[in-house]
């Protein structure tokens, strides 16, 4: 591990005994946007917490209490790059979705609030915050914003559940991608490394926005299950990764294609990778493509009452042969303590890459008991060498980390209930 400080320029937990699962911020770093939520269990106490910083220290501007007796709790949030608005989606409880929108300044008066009978996966927002999309069950949910007040537009991707959404920050184009189930449709809305085996085909859509219009660009079908999809800044690539362990690239076509292919598809071989939830890319301004991401280690943990399942996180670099063809060129891979989860992002440089991990412990095979957990781990590496900058540990798992475009700040989420803010990343 690097000299480099690990310890955070701040922590602060919003509510005691209670989980952290999504963060975002500005593009500055001042503007902080959280909620909290327990997958297991219920509250009174679940809200969304609006926060600003100097970078020395947060302050609490407001909050935002979702009810009583409610389920889950705020699975994602999203914040405006220029800090001005901002949207929260969970669930109240089975059958329950809820999205809240945000003119951040003005606080809580200012809040819509959307319904849905299931809960909200992911939420992403356009740099000025005019454009939001929104991924729940079958449905991508497109809010255009005219007088500080969203309308909605509903798109039924029939028989998929979407678990992952994307937009640039310009809000011209977007992306949904997730799952086709084999049987029937019985899948479990939780976040942990075991409910998410069943055997699915996975589906992605790509969509222009047209002054508030979706236009259609194309589609693809993938072989296994997409957790994740992401959009680089310019709107000129995106990348998928899947239960399979599988990196997938892709141009972006401008025009429609209705069928789409990835430039290339990416699988270790010679690390067998399974379930991966990491994945960022990056399109930096020397023209170089840069995808990271991080998958369980098949095996590990399995059937070894005394070993934790871990996983890996590693860079491919995009590179052009003499034959004019995109070739996947691994640039390293990194051995996590436990599995890796979405808090993977990189700046526009691909200067900096964070990583998350920890996962739920099962003590027998009922999935519907309580699990306990494993720590985590905030990681911090040079992304295009692959050295560990810092790795900071917690007493529980982490699932959200994410980093400011000019790479000067970075903000994780704990489900040990706190938020832990880096600035400078390193000091």
């Amino acid at each position: 591990m690097s000299s480099e400080s690990n310890e955070p320029t701040w922590i602060v937990t919003p509510t005691t005994g209670l989980q952290i699962n999504s963060v975002a911020m500005s593009d500055d770093g001042k503007h902080i946007l959280t909620g909290t939520s327990a997958e297991y269990d219920t509250s009174d106490e679940f809200a969304v917490y609006y926060y600003t910083t100097d970078g020395t220290s947060p302050t609490n501007v407001w909050s935002d209490p979702l009810g009583d007796n409610v389920q889950q709790g705020v699975f994602w949030v999203a914040v405006s790059g220029d800090g001005q608005y901002g949207a929260a989606g969970g669930e109240y409880g089975s059958g329950r979705g809820f999205l809240r929108t945000y003119q951040l300044s003005v606080g809580v008066s200012s809040r819509q609030e959307f319904d849905y009978s299931s809960r909200i996966n992911e939420v992403e927002s356009s740099n000025d915050g005019s454009a939001l999309i929104a991924v729940e069950s079958a449905n991508l949910q497109f809010l255009t914003r005219a007088s500080d007040q969203y309308e909605q537009t509903t798109v039924n991707i029939s028989g998929s559940y979407l678990r992952s959404c994307t937009i640039t920050p310009d809000g011209r184009y977007l992306a949904v991608a997730g799952e086709i189930y084999q049987d029937e449709m019985n899948f479990a809305e939780t976040r942990n490394h075991k409910e998410e085996t069943e055997s699915s085909t996975g589906i992605l859509y790509l969509y222009e926005n047209n002054n508030g219009t979706l236009n259609y660009l194309g589609h693809y079908e993938a072989d296994n299950g997409i957790l994740r999809i992401t959009l680089t800044r310019d709107g000129q690539y995106f990348a998928a990764s899947t239960k399979g362990g599988e990196i997938l690239l892709f141009a972006n076509p401008i025009n429609k294609q209705d069928k789409l292919f990835p430039l290339w598809i990416y699988k270790n071989e010679d690390y067998t990778l399974g379930l991966s939830y990491a994945l960022a890319i990056c399109h930096n301004s020397a023209g170089d493509l840069y995808v990271a991401s991080g998958g369980n280690y098949e095996g590990s943990g399995s059937g070894q009452a005394d070993t934790t399942a871990y996983g890996y996180a590693y860079v491919v670099k995009n590179t052009v042969n003499t034959e004019n063809q995109n070739i996947p060129e691994r640039q390293w891979i990194y051995k996590l303590t436990y599995c890796p989860n979405p808090g993977m992002n990189m700046d526009e440089n691909a200067t900096y890459l964070t990583a998350t991990d920890g996962q739920p412990i099962f003590s027998n095979a009922e999935v519907s008991d309580v699990p306990s957990e494993t720590p985590g781990n905030f990681y911090l590496f040079n992304a295009q060498q692959g050295s560990l900058i810092w790795q900071y540990t917690t007493q529980l798992m982490n699932w959200p980390m994410v980093i400011n475009p000019s790479g000067t700040t970075a903000l994780g989420g704990s489900d040990d209930g706190s938020l832990y803010y880096w600035t400078p990343l390193q000091k």
